[in-house]
């Protein structure tokens, strides 16, 4: 299945690249999806871990399945605040 990443902000420098798009098995997960790009780039390979994956609108996990020709937007998490 054909899937669009958009790489947002510092997640896009260290990839070096602002969209990609990949072909991926039918049911793939998000986790899928960062596994093959840490693959084909050492430079995501260092920030994976530190990506949020935004699809459909909408934060999702990494055990979100993917549907075809979805557009999944990587941001990296920030963490902190107050209430």
């Amino acid at each position: 299945m054909h899937v669009t990443v958009r790489f947002f902000g510092i997640v896009g420098d260290i990839a070096d690249r602002k969209t990609q798009d990949l072909e991926l098995q039918d049911g793939a997960t998000v986790a899928e999806l960062l596994t093959t790009l840490s693959a084909e780039s050492a430079g995501f390979a260092k920030i994976a871990k530190q990506v949020r994956a935004v699809a459909g609108g909408e934060n999702v996990t990494r055990d979100h399945v993917l549907s075809p020709d979805s557009e999944v937007v990587l941001v990296r998490a920030i963490g902190g605040g107050t209430e």
